[in-house]
């Protein structure tokens, strides 16, 4: 009877494992540049990637203080960015080349409700997840592969002319 029983139990353990689906994260470094006003200080930064279904899982998080992290999530059905309790939307009509970063294009994304306050605009794509955070009440965030000066110019260029 105990060897049933613990037949029973290793095939119903065997089968919840098997039936779950595996979730794969993906982990890169990123290097952040951070703007806050006249001040500039760069990071060490991790982006964890999770793929559930439509939706992408990003995770930034700072090597240096833990407590600096964004949490964001892309849907790709609807083509948008949730970012706290913020959606963002692109019109596609700005789209940027990075080839350095990724092949795919990164687009341009605005706050859904577009307040005075409101953290954006924001530059992502699907592959590489966010390259440019821009705040204007805080912080503004690039974060590449590694340091490049000239990149960061041309990003931060870029924005400005389309903000």
């Amino acid at each position: 009877m105990f060897k049933l029983k613990i037949f029973i139990l290793s095939f119903v353990l065997f089968t919840l494992y098997s039936c779950t689906e595996e979730q794969k994260v993906d982990k890169e470094s990123r290097f952040a540049i951070i703007h806050w006003g006249f001040i500039t200080s760069s990071e060490d930064w991790q982006v964890s990637k999770e793929v559930l279904g439509d939706t992408l899982l990003f995770q930034y998080v700072s090597l240096n203080d833990s407590s600096k992290t964004i949490d964001l999530q892309f849907l790709k059905s609807s083509n948008a960015i949730f970012l706290s309790a913020d959606e963002y939307i692109t019109d596609d009509s700005r789209n940027y080349q990075y080839e350095e970063l990724s092949q795919d294009e990164f687009k341009l994304y605005y706050s859904k409700d577009g307040g005075d306050d409101a953290t954006g605009p924001l530059v992502f794509n699907e592959d590489y997840g966010l390259v440019a955070l821009i705040n204007v009440y805080g912080p503004s965030i690039i974060l590449l592969n590694e340091k490049n000066d000239q990149l960061e110019i041309e990003l931060m260029e870029k924005i400005k002319r389309n903000f």
